[in-house]
């Protein structure tokens, strides 16, 4: 590791003003520091100024790893007067010292606007679309590259106002991921939407896969194209609610992770048809791992003792957890046959299907009197404590 003079002069320097607060807080102008801690010629130096550093340590109360991070960009900064007029203008606003903190850490840069000029213009603008007060701080909170949006850009709420229909849905979209406005419109997002509307789907239901993944549609055209196929392939009906869910659990996984689920199902010797005609059922076996389907299969098969085509027919079954679920009401329902009390016939799966509340009242409750350890026998298995 080799330094200039000059850097090494300013590298003692800092580490000298670093390890003493003193000479920090008493530091009135700002001292460039080019640090590297790599020997490649190709790593580029960090820029940290020691005055920034503690004025983010000690006025903003951050933390001193995020405080030299955000110093390289405010390198510039000559007082601290700007980062100050900032900070009150988020506490006026109604922004917590947290929420506050937290928007530093994430662009220290915001403290290098200009009050008047830009953080004021953008909040007036984001709540101009409906945003209430403490909309707008969420927003601003999560995602503080909103405030640096162009007007062209915060426009294009206008687009997800008219595809989502609901204040709730388009604030939850943006939350989740502020690439939804920084797509061209015309150019990324409208082709893509016209796109899923040929195969039918409906404002409704293009709304709804927004809801799950607001940010499916920033992908690109071919690849949404290649995900729409993978779900025809699944003989999921082109414009259904099925279609939709398929298409948006496909597009979080690859390829291999979708095999590696359908596989589970192909080593229990099902056949395709079954396969697609259990998806299509039953959709949201897609968004389970292949461990928790081959955990749930082998316990319902090998355990529960059902055929594989019955349990493919019931595909709700894989759906139910097996530790809180399947397992402790399989127990109660084994007891409960082995003292000849269960005298209404009901099925495993129409039990594995009962809310917790109608359980008590139909399999718990009833049979009290005759077996008053029945609720801890149930409470025993919820906690895992009955061997299989």
């Amino acid at each position: 590791m080799i330094f200039s003079p000059r850097k090494l002069y300013f590298l003692l320097r800092t580490c000298s003003a670093l390890q003493s607060p003193n000479y920090l807080s008493s530091l009135r102008f700002p001292i460039p520091v080019f640090f590297s801690c790599s020997s490649s010629a190709a790593d580029s130096p960090s820029l940290i100024d020691p005055f920034i550093a503690d004025y983010l340590i000690n006025s903003v109360e951050i933390s001193p790893e995020q405080a030299i991070k955000g110093s390289g960009s405010l390198f510039y900064l000559q007082s601290t007067s700007k980062p100050y007029a900032v900070c009150q203008f988020f506490k006026n606003s109604g922004f917590s010292d947290v929420q506050i903190k937290k928007i530093i850490s994430k662009s220290s840069r915001v403290l290098l606007a200009d009050v008047d000029t830009l953080l004021k213009p953008r909040m007036e603008a984001l709540k101009e679309f409906d945003f209430s007060d403490s909309d707008t701080i969420r927003l601003v909170s999560s995602n503080p590259t909103f405030l640096f949006c162009s007007d062209a850009q915060l426009k294009r709420i206008n687009l997800w106002w008219e595809i989502l229909q609901s204040k709730d849905l388009v604030l939850n979209a943006l939350l989740r991921g502020s690439r939804i406005i920084f797509s061209s419109t015309e150019r990324n997002i409208m082709p893509k939407i016209q796109f899923l509307r040929s195969y039918g789907i409906s404002q409704d239901q293009i709304a709804y896969m927004f809801r799950i993944n607001p940010t499916f549609v920033t992908r690109r055209l071919d690849i949404i194209r290649r995900l729409v196929k993978r779900v025809e392939e699944l003989r999921f009906p082109c414009g259904s609610r099925a279609f939709c869910v398929a298409l948006i659990s496909i597009s979080q996984m690859s390829r291999a992770t979708m095999d590696s689920k359908l596989n589970v199902f192909r080593n229990m010797g099902c056949s395709e048809a079954e396969i697609s005609l259990t998806i299509l059922k039953c959709p949201q076996l897609l968004t389970l791992s292949a461990k928790n389907l081959k955990n749930t299969m082998d316990f319902l098969v090998k355990n529960a003792g059902f055929e594989t085509s019955y349990v493919m027919e019931r595909p709700l079954f894989l759906t139910c957890s097996l530790e809180n679920r399947l397992i402790p009401r399989y127990h109660l329902l084994q007891f409960l046959k082995s003292k000849d009390l269960l005298k209404n016939g009901l099925s495993f799966f129409t039990i594995t299907l009962f809310s917790e509340k109608k359980l008590m009242e139909k399999l718990i409750v009833p049979y009290q009197e005759e077996m008053p350890e029945l609720r801890q026998i149930y409470a025993a298995a919820l906690a895992g404590k009955l061997a299989m």
